[in-house]
């Protein structure tokens, strides 16, 4: 009798922790069906703010915009009329391993008044999530909006690419000249940062530019790196945390992702404050962002044609990046106009010729873009303004 009683209590044990673990066991069993769907919840949501930023944009609504913007950004958020967006889409999102920031890659159409046309840009537009909210953050300061002379600066190409030449003879390091006034320490700080002999003077458009800067420990006590901060979000830097000893040396990688900055000097600056100094040094780097493509003719202009006419006309498109690239697709919006390009796949320092066709049907004047889309992750997009008028 008293084992039957031991065998049944032990039964009755075994079933009650049971029913006490069946709530974790259901909660790791659901697991990773709730990490699915709150990914997709956090991606719908961000794709819903970025919807109704850009709806706001294009309604030209920039006190209704300004809400999407992040507090720290928001100086330098205009809230004077800009450039008319007549259409937008998301391309991509790239979420951060946490969820917490996406880069969001974005194809913007605007006028291009001084080519008579309209032209899709690629911006890449970073999001944070803040307080359970997603924010749009600028990644330039007050008064600083690169984007206002991307378009100029597309059409002074040659020109830039001279000045580059020149700039291999130039330091990408800007010292402070004698006439400025600074500390005994800054300057202590800033002679103890020694750039690479490799640091990069140029970089292509939308490409990532490394620099690296090493200090040496010359006193008795150990130091170290205790901020490295930089001014800009478009740039970088990760410093050793550990301390160097006496007559031992450290190193500073800095990293200025150029894509979505304009064509030609870029100048962006790092303060680097050591444990043993007062006042930081400040960094000032300078480097020339270079075109990826250059077009010949930049737009193509029909000029007058007869109507009915059969227009032909080619433009040569040049490959200055250090990349092959591949034409993914290309596309354009006027019925009456074709266009072909050959080869599809352009090696570095190569061209293709683009063949253009033009029906003159209707009289007036005519506009289109040629788009085309290729494979080259800092510029995804190659616009060819075209123009012309057909003669009644």
């Amino acid at each position: 009798m008293l084992v039957k009683t031991c065998r049944s209590l032990q039964r009755l044990l075994r079933a009650r922790i049971l029913w006490l673990l069946m709530p974790a066991i259901i909660v790791i069993w659901q697991c990773p069906v709730q990490s699915i769907a709150q990914s997709d919840e956090v991606e719908a949501q961000l794709r819903a703010r970025i919807s109704d930023f850009w709806s706001a944009m294009q309604d030209a609504d920039y006190d209704r915009a300004s809400a999407f913007i992040h507090p720290d950004s928001r100086k330098a958020f205009s809230r004077s009329t800009k450039a008319r967006v007549i259409r937008w889409s998301i391309k991509s999102l790239d979420f951060d391993a946490d969820r917490t920031s996406c880069q969001a890659v974005m194809i913007v159409r605007r006028p291009a008044p001084a080519l008579a046309a309209e032209m899709d840009w690629t911006l890449k537009n970073q999001w944070v999530l803040s307080e359970g909210e997603w924010y749009f953050k600028i990644p330039w300061g007050e008064n600083e909006n690169p984007m206002l002379q991307v378009f100029k600066e597309r059409q002074k190409v040659s020109s830039k690419a001279s000045e580059a030449v020149r700039s291999t003879t130039e330091p990408a390091l800007k010292q402070p000249s004698d006439e400025q006034n600074i500390s005994p320490d800054a300057a202590k700080a800033l002679q103890r940062l020694m750039p690479d002999p490799t640091n990069p003077r140029v970089v292509q458009n939308g490409e990532k530019a490394r620099f690296l800067f090493s200090y040496r420990n010359t006193g008795t006590e150990p130091i170290s790196v205790v901020t490295a901060d930089a001014d800009c979000h478009c740039t970088s830097v990760k410093k050793e945390d550990s301390e160097v000893q006496p007559g031992k040396g450290g190193t500073i990688e800095i990293i200025l992702d150029t894509f979505g900055l304009p064509l030609g000097r870029i100048n962006k600056s790092v303060s680097v404050q050591f444990s043993d100094l007062k006042d930081p040094a400040k960094l000032n780097l300078q480097i020339d962002s270079l075109a990826n493509f250059k077009l010949s003719p930049s737009t193509l202009d029909f000029g007058d044609l007869g109507q009915g006419e059969q227009a032909k006309a080619t433009v040569k498109l040049d490959n200055a990046s250090s990349r092959t690239v591949k034409i993914i697709s290309k596309s354009n919006s006027d019925p009456n106009l074709d266009f072909s390009v050959d080869p599809d796949t352009i090696q570095p320092g190569g061209a293709a010729t683009i063949s253009v066709r033009y029906a003159s049907k209707t009289s007036g004047e005519f506009l289109d873009n040629l788009t085309l889309e290729t494979d080259l992750p800092a510029e995804p997009i190659i616009n060819v303004p075209v123009k012309g008028r057909v003669k009644p």
